[in-house]
């Protein structure tokens, strides 16, 4: 009986610990706060990266549409890799949850997204898929178009871009949430193998406490934007399970949970009605120009965040390419001050210039350059991790251009 009982009080302990931390959720925002859009914005959250079992995820994307909705994304966009039969599921409004259909493609040694603000060309295979984007990224880029084309995780395994990039690369992953977890698994085993413990208890705490900046994927989204704007996402990449322990039918990290810890939120200056049709070309567009922020959600709701460039009477979007002007000010709302430490970091040209530990920043723009905002908080976390740094918002670059001579 004396042999039974440390394992009993093993286990006993680690479920107190289990059950206490169920509950737990980072304070970064005072609890009676309720989420409001900034004066003159509209914030709306969703996913922009998400297979199905049409490819390689584990639900159908009936399924996925239905783990959306409880995750109260604003919209989604389902990207199922090398997929060239007619889809199933039509754009259009699921309940409150705005539905829309991309294309995932093998290219070269990577994998590209490719989105439209029309109708996507329909290929009778991979061949000639790959006919097309060789053209397609060959080609000077223009300043309007109806398509554009971003790169999924640059630095996965096996999947690094070869070559120089192609101008017409409108964007790339700045974070994708499968490239973080594998990294995790193969940086830091002992502390994945907590996170899977804690997992049933509390799955995005399991997922937070791993995240990392992702630092070589920023510094590659820098060096582009110092050659040509170049608009950052967030990658869900959700297929169900990814990590390499799992089987598929344990759903490690689930759909609903990977859609709850990060996205990307587009600023609007008019709010979605519920046209599909316009309400698609809005948020399509507005990814395509990046007036658009990333965010952990799970650390707190971020609405109310908004940057803008204050110019006289004009408030200049994020993605914008704008000339260099007399009294230019980058400002920085917080929806409130956090109840933790926090800093808002500018950087400019990849390289931090002014940090900030107000709910407001205000800042004289001086110089031409590609200007963007990191906010970072220190939350408390459950043993053994304590306080530590991490990633808030991420948000899209200004581009200010030096003025023309003359």
């Amino acid at each position: 009986m004396k042999y039974l009982l440390p394992p009993a009080i093993l286990f006993i302990l680690a479920l107190a610990y289990g059950l206490g931390i169920s509950q737990y959720h980072p304070p970064i925002l005072p609890d009676e706060l309720v989420p409001q859009n900034a004066p003159g914005y509209y914030d709306y959250r969703g996913v922009t990266h998400s297979h199905t079992s049409l490819n390689k995820g584990t639900l159908s994307p009936e399924e996925v549409i239905e783990e959306a909705q409880v995750a109260r994304l604003d919209f989604l966009i389902l990207t199922d890799l090398n997929y060239f039969l007619p889809y199933p599921i039509k754009p259009d409004y699921y309940q409150n949850l705005l539905v829309m259909v991309g294309k995932s493609y093998s290219y070269l040694d990577s994998h590209i997204l490719h989105y439209s603000l029309e109708q996507l060309p329909q290929f009778n295979g991979l061949g000639e898929a790959q006919v097309y984007f060789s053209d397609r990224l060959s080609k000077t880029p223009k300043e309007e178009t109806d398509d554009f084309v971003v790169l999924a995780h640059p630095f996965k395994g096996g999947r690094n871009w070869s070559g120089p990039y192609p101008k017409s690369l409108q964007g790339i992953e700045t974070i994708n949430l499968k490239s973080v977890w594998r990294i995790a698994w193969e940086k830091t085993k002992p502390s994945f193998f907590w996170s899977i413990f804690i997992y049933p208890f509390n799955s995005h705490l399991s997922l937070l406490r791993l995240f990392q900046h992702p630092k070589k994927e920023v510094e590659l989204w820098d060096e582009l934007n110092r050659d040509r704007p170049t608009i950052g996402f967030v990658g869900n990449e959700t297929t169900g399970p990814s990590i390499p322990l799992e089987k598929p039918r344990a759903r490690f990290p689930s759909y609903k949970t990977s859609f709850e810890i990060a996205s990307n939120h587009v600023l609007l200056r008019s709010e979605l009605t519920g046209n599909v049709v316009n309400d698609r070309k809005k948020v399509l567009s507005a990814l395509r120009k990046g007036q658009f922020y990333m965010c952990l959600d799970y650390l707190e709701n971020p609405k109310g965040f908004v940057t803008y460039i204050e110019s006289g009477d004009r408030q200049i979007q994020m993605g914008s390419q704008v000339s260099l002007a007399r009294d230019m000010r980058l400002v920085v709302k917080l929806p409130h001050e956090p109840t933790v430490p926090f800093e808002v970091m500018v950087i400019k040209d990849g390289r931090s210039i002014h940090r900030s530990n107000k709910k407001i920043t205000s800042l004289p723009l001086t110089e031409s350059g590609v200007y963007r905002i990191i906010v970072r908080v220190i939350p408390t976390l459950p043993l053994p991790d304590g306080k530590k740094w991490i990633p808030w918002i991420y948000t899209n670059p200004f581009f200010i251009q030096s003025p023309p001579v003359g």
